[in-house]
């Protein structure tokens, strides 16, 4: 069984990235077999409210809690080379689900772009305290680069290698990556894209209160 670790999208912020998030959890088990997920959440107790999928754990990663796990991965690392027991690092809940996957899919949205030292931050703490734990990374965002000033490209050029796949949603997103010289890239669409379509019950309903028939047209924009 695969244990996968989900971080930088949740069900219930916005739903671009909660498409991701379901197009993930809908597709890899047909790929690689049986899987349990933990979504690292920004919004657990809201995503809690909304998950309906036993295979899930929703696990709180909120901004501060994920800067302040990066020094605790740290010296988990340390002990877990020293061949030692992390002891009580064991009951951080966030290393803890970190430890326990093969693998962390990173699906933020907007990632290592300039100007944007905020988000900058919050993508370096996505990822560092996997890759301290020397877990497989793979990052699947919307977007990364440009990497023109020095603080992005800095912190790109030294996070980006070390990441098992970086995939790139679109050809601009590719040749920035391949600017900082990557060979860790690939090209795929938005992970959304491969969501399957299925009507739930609650949008028949909807449809159903409409009182929709062949006489009257519903157009739908969006």
């Amino acid at each position: 069984m695969w244990q996968i670790a989900i971080i930088g999208a949740t069900l219930s912020g916005n739903k671009g990235a909660a498409a991701m998030l379901q197009s993930v959890l809908e597709n890899l088990p047909s790929r690689l077999g049986t899987c349990e997920f933990s979504v690292l959440s920004v919004y657990p107790v809201e995503d809690r409210a909304l998950n309906r999928d036993k295979r899930v754990e929703i696990v709180p990663a909120r901004p501060a809690a994920l800067l302040m796990a990066v020094p605790i991965a740290a010296l988990w690392a340390v002990l877990k080379r020293l061949h030692l027991p992390p002891g009580p690092l064991s009951s951080h809940q966030l290393l803890s689900a970190i430890d326990k996957c093969d693998i962390l899919v990173d699906l933020s949205g907007i990632s290592f772009t300039d100007g944007r030292l905020i988000e900058l931050v919050y993508n370096v703490a996505c990822v560092v305290p996997s890759l301290l734990m020397r877990k497989k990374v793979v990052k699947y965002s919307q977007a990364m680069g440009p990497f023109r000033t020095l603080l992005n490209r800095t912190c790109a050029s030294l996070i980006l290698p070390r990441i098992t796949l970086n995939i790139a949603r679109g050809d601009r997103t590719l040749s920035y990556l391949k600017e900082l010289g990557l060979t860790n890239a690939d090209l795929c669409a938005d992970a959304a894209f491969s969501l399957t379509e299925k009507p739930t019950e609650e949008t028949l309903r909807a449809l159903r209160a409409l009182a929709h028939s062949d006489q009257r047209r519903l157009v739908g924009v969006s």
